[in-house]
């Protein structure tokens, strides 16, 4: 899978007044570029349709925040919090989320490309009804995560936890999951979405039960 990383600059500014920098692009509505964001902690605030653009995030802590409709292009998420945040119908392009930890953070209707999940705990996200496109997910937790009628390709996992994981409506041919961990998906009643998708032998018991069949 040829995938295209982070465009970001390998010298950047760090950013001493996140607030300043915050009430500036609302007031003159431009996008935050060109920085480098450490050590912030914002809970609750309303960041809603700002765009980050060559910027890295770095053992950052923004609980609860709405980011509806913001875009991140050419991002570095490193060892950043952004539990049970908001974004809905986000784009993300060029981005890489490293030591992260995003439990129960809704993308549900967002537009994902080019991204790498790396090390990270993503329980409880919600992914429903998006679009994504080259997306690898490396020695993760996706537990519960929600994968409901997305339309998606080029998405590869290793070595994911995807444990709960609701994929209803969402057909997971040409899927690789040999070398995750997948028992009690959520899937539609006759398990259709499973059909073509790649499952270790152990793995295949396991769904086989499922669908009723009785192995001697």
């Amino acid at each position: 899978m040829k995938m295209k990383q982070p465009n970001v600059d390998a010298v950047l500014e760090e950013t001493e007044d996140f607030d300043a920098l915050l009430e500036a692009v609302r007031r003159e509505e431009q996008d935050i570029m060109n920085c480098l964001i450490r050590d912030v902690f914002l809970e609750g605030e309303d960041l809603d349709r700002i765009y980050f653009r060559n910027v890295i995030l770095e053992n950052c802590r923004f609980v609860g925040c709405d980011f509806e409709k913001a875009g991140f292009l050419d991002v570095i998420f490193r060892k950043c919090d952004f539990s049970n945040c908001r974004f809905e119908s986000g784009y993300f392009n060029r981005c890489l989320i490293e030591s992260c930890k995003w439990m129960g953070a809704d993308m549900s209707n967002g537009y994902l490309q080019h991204m790498t999940i790396r090390d990270s705990n993503l329980q409880m996200a919600n992914f429903d009804h998006g679009k994504l496109e080259y997306i690898r997910v490396e020695e993760s937790s996706l537990e519960q995560a929600g994968f409901s009628e997305i339309k998606w390709k080029h998405v590869e996992f290793f070595h994911v936890r995807l444990s709960g994981a609701s994929f209803f409506k969402t057909k997971l041919g040409g899927m690789d999951f040999t070398e995750s961990e997948i028992d009690g998906l959520i899937l539609s009643d006759d398990y259709s979405e499973l059909a073509g998708a790649a499952v270790s032998p152990v793995q295949a018991v396991e769904l086989a039960k499922l669908l009723g069949v009785i192995i001697r």
